[in-house]
């Protein structure tokens, strides 16, 4: 089996592993890369990497890592890499997984209907947090409503045992408490059995502060945050160019991870966060080409939260090919709730997004509710209104989602 890290500028790189209390020295290549092999035997095997960091706050301190490409980390053993060995293979990500429905024609970007959903909360079982199998579970359900794409939010390795997933530790690893590699290639093969495609929330503007990368070489990869800049974990620097290597290492890792997922889990397509944090069309673009290249002729649906709103980001010379309508939101939610500023002419207005310059309406996303907003029936409870009128309420603001121009989110 062949260990590899991208660590170009540390003066040397050890693998440790489970299988041997002595440590392998591993060879950098012309690129930069760490390299070594390994005979293992067949079953599960745990590794890191050993390397003196170069970043500033460790002080040359000499640290094990998980591999920053891990495909599973077991997180009960201090954020292990594992590989999972069989037959001489490896076999980590399940891949002999027998596809059922990849032939299966699916709807075009302008037809969707959205579901975004978080895997544990929407598949809750038994008093316990939902897994992909529940997931599986209840596609019925989401068929039968009219539902034929479901939006996840973030599968990757976070710390604790609940999160939304966007402080991102391990961009390629699956979150465990859901299942494994052969459990998503299951959800994603049996939704498009269902003509449901599946787009997976992907965090690209930030990484969770203990990622492996921030102990690898911190400002090789991030950059402090600018003054008054929004951020949620050490901020990737996709400006920054490595000209001994002639590589931009963010945006090489970036673009490892976009084209990870599509092709190994046959996604449909990405939902990008925080673009406008991000602030960066080219490197949008660049994920999109990548996304479209791995997806075998599929089609790839790329929407950006571009909060706020700038429609050129999912216009015809846009890099995506969506955009969340949070105008739409707010002038329904106002109408509703009877704010002050709930005016039958902001509702109209938002109703038709070329008013906001979406050149191309359609690629609008509209929504009422998100991860990041209450309930609607929690703000109409606020503004004290129940029963029978606060289910009016929610039943017109069905009928203006479903109706209006623009692509429906639930």
């Amino acid at each position: 089996m062949e260990f590899s890290v991208f660590a170009p500028h540390v003066p040397r790189v050890e693998l440790i592993g489970s299988w041997s209390d002595n440590p392998t020295p591993m060879e950098k290549d012309e690129g930069g890369e760490w390299r070594t092999s390994v005979d293992l035997t067949n079953g599960t095997h745990r590794f890191r990497f050993r390397l003196p960091s170069l970043s500033p706050f460790m002080n040359g301190e000499t640290v094990e890592i998980t591999d920053p490409r891990a495909r599973i980390v077991d997180e009960w053993v201090g954020d292990a890499s594992v590989i999972i060995v069989e037959g001489g293979r490896d076999v980590t990500t399940a891949p002999d997984f027998a596809w059922q429905h990849d032939d299966v024609p699916l709807p075009q970007d302008h037809e969707l209907v959205i579901y975004e959903l978080h895997v544990a909360e929407f598949g809750w079982k038994d008093d316990a947090p939902g897994t992909f199998a529940d997931v599986v579970d209840r596609l019925d359900y989401l068929r039968d409503l009219g539902i034929n794409a479901i939006e996840l939010m973030p599968l990757t390795v976070f710390p604790g045992d609940k999160s939304w997933g966007y402080n991102v530790r391990h961009p390629f690893a699956i979150e465990s408490t859901y299942g494994g590699p052969g459990d998503l290639k299951r959800l994603v093969d049996e939704s498009h059995g269902r003509g449901i495609r599946v787009i997976m929330d992907l965090v690209l503007n930030h990484a969770e502060s203990e990622s492996p990368l921030t102990k690898i070489d911190f400002y090789y990869w991030f950059r402090d945050p600018f003054e008054g800049e929004r951020t949620w974990g050490p901020k990737f620097d996709y400006t920054r160019f490595d000209n001994v290597y002639n590589v931009l290492p963010a945006r090489k890792f970036a673009h490892e991870i976009a084209a990870y997922w599509i092709s190994e889990y046959h996604l449909d397509g990405y939902r990008l966060d925080a673009t406008d944090v991000l602030d960066n069309f080219d490197f949008v673009r660049e994920v999109r080409n990548i996304a479209n290249d791995r997806s075998g002729g599929k089609p790839v649906y790329i929407v950006a939260e571009q909060l706020p709103e700038d429609p050129a980001i999912a216009g015809p010379d846009g890099p995506a090919d969506g955009a969340w309508h949070q105008r739409f939101e707010h002038a329904v939610i106002a109408v509703l709730c009877e704010d002050p500023d709930g005016t039958a002419s902001r509702l109209v207005d938002a109703l038709q997004p070329a008013t906001a310059g979406y050149t191309v309406p359609e690629l609008a996303v509209n929504y009422v509710e998100s991860h990041d907003e209450q309930t609607l029936m929690y703000r109409l409870a606020q503004k004290a209104i129940f029963g029978g009128e606060a289910f009016n309420k929610h039943r017109l603001a069905a009928s203006l989602l479903f109706t209006a121009v623009g692509i429906p989110m639930l």
